[in-house]
Formats: C-alpha cells, structure tokens, sequence
C-alpha cells in the first residue's frame, strides 16, 4: 500500500503538474497477454528535444478475466506556446484469443473508443491486433496492427492506418533490450509517400523489480521526413 500510495502521487503530480503534446508518440508495442486481476496503475511520457513539447498519459488497468481486460486513459497535453489542455480519455478493452500454451503463441484484439477535447483534436473508435511469440528463453518479437475512424472536430476520411514491431532479447532477470518501430500511414483516403508518413525506429530498455514496479526507457529515431528526428520516452508502471 505504501508503495501504491507513493505513486498515485508521484504520477498525479506529473499528470496535473505538466501537460502533453498529442503528436508525441507515447504509444507501446503492446502485448497480447492477458491476466486475471492484475490491477495496474501506468505513467508513460515522451519529449521531442527539437520542438520542446513533452507528452505523458496516465492509465488504469484491470482484467476481468483471463481473457479479457479493461483500461482507462487520461492524456493532457502542452507544447511551447500553449497552456495546459485536456486532450483527450480512451477505454480500451482487450480480448485475448490465443494462449501461447495451446498455440504456441499468445494473440488479442483491442478495441477503443476515444472522446476528446473537440475544439481540439479528434475523437476515434480503432481496433488492434496484436501478436507476441517467444522465440527461445531469450528473445521474443512482437507485431501490433491498427486501424479506425476519425470523428468530430477536426477529423479525417477514410480509415486509419498504423503498424508497430518489436523484437527483444532478455539481458537477465531483472532488464530486457529491445528494438522498435512504429510506422503511422495516415489514412487510406491519404496515404502518401514513405515520406508524407511518420515512421519511427529505436532502442528500449526494460525493467521489472520485484516490488511490482516495471517499466522502460528508450528513444525514438525518424526514418522518414514526416516523423519528428528524435524522441526521448519513459514508463513506469505498478502492479497491485
């Protein structure tokens, strides 16, 4: 409790002490499992050094039962010049539909609904596949797709389009080095170019204590001409 107590303040410090930049990727490429129980409470940020804008959302977690999950998240956001806004809150629900016990590798489908600030940005609805195999004891890939639709204020036409990979080798108990790559193609009523799309790739450093704190740290690199040159991100998450 103590620990729980600790960083409820930290992170709801940060949280309404500072703010985010939408554009900041303070994604993941997320994984397929799913737990039963296993509440968590996660803060996630990303700064882009160039533009000064920093972004940091913070989530709730939940799973019902050992295939589906439940997640709450909160993303304000500030850049240079503007002052602190609400962006945007999301639910997110994940079905998990294939155990690596049974068949050899885990696989889920996510689905979101996104309500935001619409004098701002956007709301949505996307879904997202995701699928993690374990090569050996050491390294494991991952591979997420995702697409959805744009509503309201400011919104686009057609269907969103965004890929995002991981491959990752385990260092030892405790650290895990990984690599990723995150490619937003617009939508499919504007893809455009490699260049007109914003594709990202970069080191990650994992981390999980056994005081149920895990997280990462890592960098984001642009490959194409739409993506910002570099990002800074970190996370932290409690499990309880």
């Amino acid at each position: 409790m103590k620990h729980l107590m600790r960083l409820l303040l930290v992170t709801g410090t940060l949280f309404f002490g500072f703010s985010s930049l939408d554009g900041i990727n303070t994604s993941s490429v997320f994984s397929a499992d799913v737990k039963k129980g296993d509440p968590s409470m996660e803060y996630r940020s990303g700064y882009d050094p160039d533009s000064n804008d920093f972004a940091h959302r913070i989530h709730y977690q939940y799973g019902f039962s050992e295939s589906w999950r439940m997640r709450l998240i909160l993303l304000q956001s500030k850049n240079a010049l503007d002052d602190l806004e609400f962006r945007y809150a999301r639910w997110e629900g994940q079905w998990q539909f294939l155990e690596d016990e049974e068949a050899g590798w885990d696989s889920a489908l996510r689905f979101e609904v996104q309500l935001a600030d619409f004098d701002d940005v956007p709301s949505r609805v996307r879904v997202a596949w995701t699928g993690k195999k374990d090569l050996n004891e050491d390294w494991q890939v991952r591979g997420n797709f995702l697409t959805g639709h744009q509503f309201g204020e400011k919104s686009n036409d057609g269907f969103l389009l965004e890929s995002r990979a991981q491959i990752s080798r385990k260092l030892n108990n405790q650290w895990r080095f990984a690599i990723d790559y995150y490619g937003d193609m617009n939508t499919t009523k504007d893809i455009g170019s490699f260049d007109d799309q914003e594709h990202q790739l970069g080191p990650l450093l994992k981390f999980s204590f056994n005081n149920g704190f895990t997280g990462n740290f890592g960098a984001l690199y642009g490959i194409s001409d739409g993506a910002p040159d570099k990002e800074y991100r970190f996370t932290l998450i409690y499990g309880f």
